[in-house]
């Protein structure tokens, strides 16, 4: 039986493209992870014309365009670590509803800077120096940080909210189940 996915299940998208950017992301981070998402459940949605409703699962995630909610389809065959928090039902409201504010915000948008900062920072670290570069959280934000805001929102901490996380840091939280590594399938949220 295929795994279930919940509202708040945290998914670490594992890189195996072969192209050379990719091969490079991945050294940088030193990790496979280079992505990492949030599944929101089940949506009830009407049809205008018909009237009549159909559910589609979606996810929360930072891209090129913003923070955004989205069916998950183009992630099907892709392999995703899932992590699952220790979170009661009310807590998981509240995370959603998070993310929901994030989402619909209209100055969510994609924190290029941030994503520019991390990359030297992680460079430098490869070449063993240390230059202090300031984080500052706000409402343009990278993957990592959409996806632990909702929860640093409502008092929890997958990753530690004064410094730019990388989506291998959620593999860390204490607070969670890790599930494994395993390939998203429509499966997992039908």
């Amino acid at each position: 039986m295929p795994y279930k996915l919940q509202p708040c299940d945290v998914l670490l998208f594992y890189n195996e493209y072969t192209d050379v950017w990719n091969k490079i992301y991945r050294w940088g981070l030193e990790s496979p992870y280079t992505h990492v998402l949030m599944y929101l459940g089940q949506w009830a949605i009407s049809r205008p014309s018909t009237g009549s409703e159909v559910t589609i699962p979606m996810i929360y995630e930072s891209v090129g365009r913003g923070v955004i909610t989205r069916p998950p389809f183009s992630y099907v065959g892709d392999k995703m670590m899932i992590l699952r928090p220790y979170i009661n039902d009310t807590q998981r409201e509240q995370i959603v509803n998070n993310a929901l504010d994030i989402a619909f915000a209209l100055n969510s948008y994609y924190d290029y800077l941030t994503f520019g900062n991390l990359a030297v920072i992680l460079a430098l670290q490869k070449l063993h120096l240390h230059i202090p570069l300031a984080y500052q959280r706000n409402s343009s934000m990278i993957c990592t940080e959409c996806v632990a805001e909702p929860f640093w929102r409502a008092g929890l901490y997958p990753v530690s909210p004064n410094r730019a996380p990388i989506p291998s840091d959620f593999l860390n939280w204490p607070d969670c189940e890790k599930v494994g590594l395993l390939t998203v399938s429509p499966e997992m949220w039908e």
